[in-house]
């Protein structure tokens, strides 16, 4: 979908429990930065910490583990 924005950014917010776990996840964070798109990741919670960590990291954006969703930056 083309989406007239100066900023595409995605967030994915879990609670880090993946149904495989797989690094399938990361090629797919990757195809979508080839498309001008950034990734960042939210833990709720705390289970997949090193997946969601390499998602943000590849998809250019940020990664928050929390418990507290009050904590997260606006």
């Amino acid at each position: 979908v083309q989406a007239d924005a100066g900023r595409k950014h995605m967030i994915v917010l879990t609670d880090g429990k993946l149904p495989d776990g797989s690094f399938t996840y990361i090629d797919l964070v990757t195809r979508i930065r080839t498309l001008g798109i950034t990734v960042s990741t939210v833990l709720l919670g705390g289970a997949d910490d090193d997946l969601l960590r390499e998602m943000a990291k590849q998809g250019g954006g940020s990664y928050y583990p929390t418990d507290d969703v009050t904590s997260l930056p606006r």
